[in-house]
Order: structure tokens, then sequence, then C-alpha cells
């Protein structure tokens, strides 16, 4: 992970990931939030509360799951997160960007867009 980045808000963002969709381990993935914590995917509701639901249901519904941290970008407070979801093995997956707002070290903001990998491309480069 740290191969990725070595700013400490990259760090602590993909940690935070890796804590949530490739160990399920909840605990560790909400101590990197703090309230309020805002949430911008239109299916989520905003604070930790149900952050740890969220995470929670997903750990459930897709106990396979698999995230693979490609590049992390920095920006101030602002971290942006591009990784390949692979919910169930075999699958082709998802391209997908986190994106995070930081305040004192904390996650407080979250905001997401998926695109699903497609079997043919018109292009010989991958989404990654």
């Amino acid at each position: 992970m740290a191969s990725l980045t070595t700013n400490p808000l990259g760090i602590a963002a993909i940690q935070s990931m890796d804590a949530a969709f490739n160990e399920k381990n909840i605990e560790k993935a909400m101590s990197f939030l703090a309230e309020p914590y805002i949430q911008h995917n239109p299916k989520a509701p905003s604070g930790i509360a149900a952050a740890r639901a969220g995470m929670e249901m997903l750990a459930k519904a897709f106990p396979d799951r698999r995230v693979d941290f490609k590049r992390v970008l920095v920006d101030g407070e602002l971290v942006a997160v591009h990784s390949h979801y692979i919910d169930v093995p075999g699958d082709l997956g998802q391209a997908v960007v986190d994106i995070f707002r930081f305040e004192d070290g904390k996650i407080v903001e979250h905001w997401d867009v998926h695109e699903a990998v497609p079997e043919k491309a018109a292009n010989d480069n991958t989404m990654f």
C-alpha cells in the first residue's frame, strides 16, 4: 500500500478502504472517519452510523469482494483513490474512483464514481 503514496492522508485513505473491503474489519475502517461525515453517493445516507451500517451490509453482501488499489492522488485535504473492485471472483469488476475530504487527519466527506469493466473495449488500453 505505501508504495502507492507516501502522503499520510493518501495512506490513511488506502488503509481505511483496505480495512473495510479487503479485511472486512469494520471497526478499523471506522477509526478513520469523523463527524460530520458527509456522503455524496445518492444511495447512502450521511453520518458515521450510516457509514458503519453500509460497510457491514457490503461485507455481508460481497464476502469475496477484493479491491485492488491502482493509484492515489492527493491535493491538500482531498484524496482520490482509483481502484479495481471485484465483487465475485472471476467477474470483470468495476473501475472506481473514491474521493475523500479529510479534516484533522480524519475522513469527513466521500464521493465515488463507478464504471463496469467491459468485456470488449474500443482500444487496447485497460481501465487501470
